[in-house]
This record gives structure tokens, C-alpha cells and sequence, in this order.
């Protein structure tokens, strides 16, 4: 064996088998679960233990999410940890062959453009009821589906009936959550088409931008559309578009003004109505006297 291929031997050898080691799963990759150790709590949150069944199979599972420390995707610490279990009944007459965490069409929680390490902690015992047994030793590795990468899934040989998975882990660079999908896989015992039953649990979330960020960018389009139209109005490409004036209105010594104005119109024109009626007054009294010295001649 050459030197290069023993090194790189040594390399995936210790890869996969130095415990604590992270295998820092991207979309479409896979490989074999970390020794991860699980929290004890406080929990960010936590499904409680809830049934789940099917036509095929039945069982109870519960996840819970918590806050970690510097881990190999988290380097700065504090952020965001999803735990599992998932058993499967004494009735159910199908094996679990694998179990899924996140939405795979990104439309709810999903893990698309987050770092992720997954695993198991083998040591941590089953915490759902009526568990006798956990399939550690059937861990068969842990993957993530192709392009965005918005599932991670633990694989078995089989989680057999009347038993548990063992505590299942993921350790990610998110900061913030909310409800995602479980899916657990159903195989039947003579092989053939797996059937998949959905619950609810956790997954990642990107979170909202900050309010100021939105109005920044409103107020940057207002005044990217107004320096716009300046411009068209500037070069008469628009002419029709002018800038808009409120109306004035007149103030208080105006209006006191124009309503005296009116009222010595008002004046003047009553004094000349009285002199024109005395005017007709006096042609009438005229004419009549004129009458009078007609009819005595």
C-alpha cells in the first residue's frame, strides 16, 4: 500500500470511528452517526409524548428542542438542538427502517441552509413508556436529501416491533425554530415499498427580517420611484405629471377684510338706492306740476 492511500485510509478511519468527531452532513451526503450526548433540559420546547398510528403501524414518539453549547457546527455556541425517539408497538406488524426530521419540500421547518451534525446518544435511556428495548446497535447511519437539503433522516436495519430507537440527534447552526414534520418509515416484513406516517414535531426556521430593515427598504423605493419621475418631468418626457401643491387658504385678516369690504358695499349701495329714489321722486312731482299748468291754460 502506497503512503498516500494509508494516509487516507488513517483518515477515514478516524473520520468515522474517534468518538466526538463531527460528521458535518451536507445536502446528499450521508454518514455514519455521531456520538452525540443529549440534554436533560431545559427544553426550548417539547412535543410531550404523543401517539401516532396508521393502517401499518403504531407507536408514541416525542421530540424536544434545546440550546447547545460550541459544537463543531456552532462554533460561537448557543445555538439549536433537536432530539427524538420514536417507538414502534408490539401490534404494529411492520419495522421502522428509517426516520425523517424536516419538511422535504421546505414549505414548513426544514433544515435547507443550515450546518448540520447528526447523531445518536446511545447511552441516554428510552424515555417513552413501554420501551423495552432501544436499537442502538441497528443505527445505520444519518443523511441528508439531495440539492437543499431540507430533511435529515436516521437509518436502520430495523426498529423492531415492541422496541425504541435510541435517542436520536441533530446539532445545528440555527438560531430559531417551529413546527416541522416527522416522518416515520414503515417496511413491511417480506420487503417491498416503505409507507411513511407524518406527525408533528420541530425543525428549523429562518427567522423574519427586523422591522427597520422593511421600512429602509420602503422608504429607499419611494424615493428611488419620486427621483424618477422628477427626472421625466425635467427632461418632458412626462409633462403631465406636476408636482402636487395644497391649496391656500386664506387667513383670518384676509376673511375680516373681504367681510368688511362687503358690508361698506352693502352701505354704498343703500345710499345710492335712496338717492336715486329721490331723484325719481322729484321728476315725478315735476311732471305733475307740468300737467297741472296745462290742463288751466
Amino acid at each position: 500500500m502506497s503512503r498516500a492511500k494509508w494516509v487516507a485510509t488513517v483518515f477515514v478511519v478516524l473520520a468515522f470511528a474517534v468518538p466526538g468527531m463531527a460528521n458535518i452532513v451536507g445536502p446528499g451526503e450521508g454518514a455514519l452517526p455521531d456520538s452525540l450526548v443529549g440534554s436533560s433540559g431545559p427544553f426550548l420546547a417539547n412535543t410531550g409524548v404523543l401517539p401516532y398510528s396508521s393502517a401499518t403501524l403504531s407507536g408514541l414518539y416525542q421530540e424536544m428542542v434545546f440550546t447547545t453549547g460550541v459544537t463543531p457546527v456552532c462554533p460561537a455556541g448557543d445555538c439549536i438542538g433537536f432530539q427524538l425517539q420514536v417507538s414502534n408497538d408490539t401490534t404494529s406488524g411492520y419495522t421502522i427502517p428509517a426516520v425523517n426530521l424536516g419538511d422535504l419540500f421546505g414549505l414548513m421547518g426544514s433544515f435547507v441552509g443550515f450546518l448540520t451534525d447528526i447523531g445518536i446518544d446511545s447511552n441516554m435511556p428510552a424515555s417513552l413508556p413501554g420501551c423495552t428495548a432501544t436499537n442502538a446497535e441497528l443505527s445505520a447511519g444519518g443523511s441528508r436529501s439531495p440539492i437543499t437539503g431540507t430533511e435529515v433522516s436516521w437509518g436502520f436495519l430495523g426498529i423492531a416491533t415492541g422496541s425504541c430507537s435510541t435517542t436520536l440527534i441533530v446539532e445545528t447552526n440555527a438560531h430559531s425554530f417551529e413546527p416541522g414534520p416527522i416522518g416515520i418509515v414503515a417496511l413491511p416484513p417480506s420487503g417491498g415499498m416503505s409507507i411513511g406516517t407524518l406527525v408533528t414535531g420541530f425543525a428549523p426556521s429562518v427567522p423574519e427580517p427586523p422591522s427597520f430593515l422593511l421600512i429602509a427598504t420602503a422608504l429607499a423605493a419611494i424615493a428611488l420611484v419620486r427621483h424618477k419621475l422628477a427626472r421625466l418631468t425635467v427632461s418632458g418626457v412626462r409633462p403631465d405629471v406636476r408636482p402636487y401643491r395644497s391649496p391656500v387658504l386664506p387667513d383670518a385678516d384676509v376673511v375680516r377684510r373681504r367681510t368688511n369690504q362687503t358690508a361698506e358695499d352693502r352701505s354704498t349701495f343703500r345710499v345710492e338706492d335712496r338717492a336715486r329714489r329721490r331723484t325719481f321722486a322729484a321728476q315725478d312731482a315735476a311732471s305733475l306740476s307740468a300737467v297741472d299748468i296745462l290742463d288751466l291754460v
